[in-house]
């Protein structure tokens, strides 16, 4: 059941984000990965706090579909 729901919402990603890959999607989201795990290694708080908004945006413009 998680399959077709996975599927279903990669579908509406595409249909209603110009531009979604499901390939550039999987890239971002280990950059992002990466990037937390050495602020959080290098205690950057501030820089964090900036990855987070960024992130936040992002989600809600996914979530707005």
């Amino acid at each position: 059941m998680s399959n077709i729901k996975s599927m279903y919402a990669i579908a509406k990603l595409k249909k209603n984000i110009k531009g979604f890959g499901l390939r550039k999607f999987k890239e971002e989201a280990l950059q992002v990965y990466e990037e937390t795990c050495q602020l959080l290694a290098e205690g950057d708080q501030s820089r964090l706090r900036q990855v987070k908004g960024s992130w936040d945006s992002k989600v809600a413009a996914v979530n707005a579909c």
